[in-house]
Order: C-alpha cells, then sequence, then structure tokens
C-alpha cells in the first residue's frame, strides 16, 4: 500500500530535504499565477523537471527518490504549483519496523515491555511515529555495535583455542614425568624392563604430537570455512542503491582491473525500459563501446554505475529519470522520465 504525498510550492522559494523514506512524484500543477519552471537540484547539478503556463496548466512526472537522497526543489516564474505523488511501500517499511521493534525489545528487556503496557490508546498514533524515528536510529546503531560483537567473538574463539591448545600442552607436560617416573619406580609386579617403560614413554610423546598436529591442522581449515561466506556475499545479487539513487547488481564479479573514475572503459550492453522491458539499444558482439569513466561522455548512471567494476564483471544497472535521459527522453525510442535498466559486462579497462 502506497501513501498519498504533496506538496504546495510558493513562488521562488527553495524547499530542500534529506530524504527518510522513499517516494514518487507523479506530476505538477499550476496553482496561482501565470508560468512557473520547476527545478531540481541533486548531486551538486541543477535540472529542469517541467514548465507549467495557463495554456498547459498540468504536467505528468515518473520520479523517484531514495532514502538518504539529498534533494532541493525550487521554482522560477511568478506562479504557486502543486507536486504530487505518494510514498512507497508503507506496509513493507512498517513490517521492517515492527522487525525492528521486536529486535529492541530484546535488548531493552523488561523495561520497555512496561512502558509499552503504560501506553494509552488516545496516543496510540502519536507515539508510533516517535518510534519509526527512534528504531531507525537506535537499530543502526544496534547493527554497528552488532558487527563489533561479532569481532570479538572470533578474537574469544581464537583466544579459546590458544588457551585449549596451552591447557593441553600443560598435560602434555604433567603426563611425560609421570612415563618417566615409570622408568625409576616399580610396580605391584616390579619385573618390567627399563626398556618397556621408556617404550611406554615413547607411545605417550608419539600421542601428544598427533593431538598438536591435529589441533594445527583445524586452525588452517577454520580460516577457509570464514573465507566461504565472504564469496558467497560476493556473489550476492541484493540491489544495492548508490550515488544519485541508481540501483546495482552484480550477477558476475570480475578478477580483472577495476574501473575507475577517468580511465577509458570498453563495455557489451542492453538496455530496456523498466515500465515494459522493452530493448531500446544493444551492443554484445564486435567492437566494444569506449567511453571515459566520469568525463561526461555517457549518463550519469552510467559514470557512477560502471565505477567500481572489473574486467569480466557483469553489472545491472537501474537508473532513474534524473540520471538518465530525465523529462526530455530521448524519442521515440525513449520516452519522458523514464526508468532505464542496462545490462553491462566490462571488457576492457584503458
Amino acid at each position: 500500500m502506497s501513501m498519498f504525498w504533496g506538496l504546495n510550492m510558493k513562488p521562488e522559494r527553495k524547499y530542500s530535504q534529506t530524504i527518510i523514506k522513499s517516494f514518487h512524484i507523479s506530476g505538477v500543477a499550476l496553482d496561482k499565477g501565470q508560468e512557473a519552471k520547476l527545478y531540481l537540484a541533486a548531486e551538486k547539478q541543477e535540472y529542469i523537471v517541467a514548465t507549467v503556463t495557463k495554456a498547459i496548466p498540468q504536467v505528468a512526472l515518473d520520479l523517484n527518490f531514495s532514502k538518504g537522497d539529498r534533494i532541493m526543489f525550487y521554482t522560477a516564474g511568478d506562479a504557486s504549483v502543486s507536486l504530487l505523488g505518494y510514498l512507497h511501500d508503507i506496509d513493507s517499511e512498517d513490517d521492517e519496523d515492527d522487525d525492528e521493534l521486536t529486535i529492541e525489545k530484546l535488548i531493552k528487556g523488561k523495561n520497555s515491555q512496561k512502558s509499552e503496557d503504560d501506553e494509552d490508546e488516545s496516543g496510540e498514533e502519536e507515539e508510533e511515529t516517535d518510534e519509526d524515528s527512534q528504531i531507525i536510529g537506535e537499530y543502526e546503531s544496534f547493527l554497528e555495535n552488532g558487527e563489533e560483537e561479532d569481532d570479538d567473538d572470533e578474537d574469544n574463539e581464537e583466544s579459546g583455542e590458544e588457551d585449549e591448545e596451552d591447557s593441553d600442552d600443560s598435560e602434555a607436560e604433567e603426563e611425560q614425568p609421570k612415563a618417566k617416573v615409570a622408568k625409576l619406580s616399580p610396580g605391584a609386579s616390579g619385573k618390567k624392563s627399563a626398556k618397556e617403560q621408556n617404550g611406554v614413554a615413547k607411545k605417550e610423546e608419539a600421542k601428544q604430537q598427533q593431538k598438536k598436529k591435529e589441533k594445527q591442522e583445524a586452525k588452517k581449515e577454520q580460516p577457509k570455512a570464514k573465507e566461504q561466506p565472504a564469496k558467497q556475499q560476493r556473489a550476492s545479487k541484493e540491489p544495492r542503491t548508490i550515488t544519485g539513487g541508481v540501483k546495482i547488481v552484480d550477477q558476475v564479479v570480475g578478477k580483472g582491473e577495476e574501473a575507475k573514475q577517468g580511465k577509458r572503459v570498453s563495455v557489451y550492453y542492453i538496455g530496456r525500459l523498466q515500465s515494459n522491458n522493452k530493448t531500446f539499444d544493444s551492443l554484445l558482439k564486435g567492437k566494444p563501446f569506449n567511453f571515459g569513466l566520469g568525463g561526461g561522455e555517457v549518463i550519469k548512471g552510467w559514470d557512477v554505475g560502471v565505477a567500481g567494476m572489473k574486467v569480466g564483471g557483469k553489472r545491472v544497472i537501474t537508473c532513474p529519470p534524473h540520471m538518465a535521459y530525465g523529462a526530455r527522453g530521448a524519442p521515440p525510442k525513449i520516452g519522458p522520465n523514464s526508468t532505464l535498466v542496462f545490462e553491462v559486462e566490462l571488457k576492457a579497462v584503458h
């Protein structure tokens, strides 16, 4: 479920915000006045989003903004305008908040449960809003602390292994003299020869050495086990949101040279419209497409989306309209305010 969102903008006023919840802008409409131009400022760049007049009082938009983006809207002209849209996936965010709240309850214990029992029904709506903002901050700090705790656990495990080795070594040292004492002290039978007693001591020493070898081999295998989750994480296909709301998914992680700003790269690609999955451009064989990374030779979504890839890697790059062709589009294949999806394979870095 999505929640309605709106903003009434007065003439020559600036409205800036760091996005807390991702949202979508569907259109802009003329309110009072003769004419207004709507501008968007993001990532130190300015864009003309739309122009509304008495003749064209309303313009449809398809703008998406992700959590964490810093944006600013402002108008030029004598008219006031209204922005209309909606917040993304309110139910799913509420579910996530509920999960996070459950984690917070586990951390805070009985104190948080008592405070919830004391709440009045009349103040529930206002308190839920406060809890959302508190949970976001507290859960982020909890995740950071959790990572540190994992490191501490690993250190404790290693120290625990060292303690075990020390205890085993001390046991070995205690057992070895006992075997040698048998050489001097006669038993109940008193008839074992010195050679037999020395043989028992050697067997004990051999057992202790075997135990040490097994522990050393187990230590060598543990780092391999830790490396496996890291490899799985690299191959993970969960999308990551980067500069400008661009989303990337690494399908294959390359092993060659890394693409960095200022270098020229060669790629194969296929581009589709997100709205209908229709292909509008592709280059999959022959001479790869070559361009300078970060030099403005391609759309901004490519300059930030290709950076960080390694030769041989394959990546899906989703570019929102303001990081692609914006409100103008690229007729006839790409319409205004289109979100574009590219599958890119990095062939070379020059």
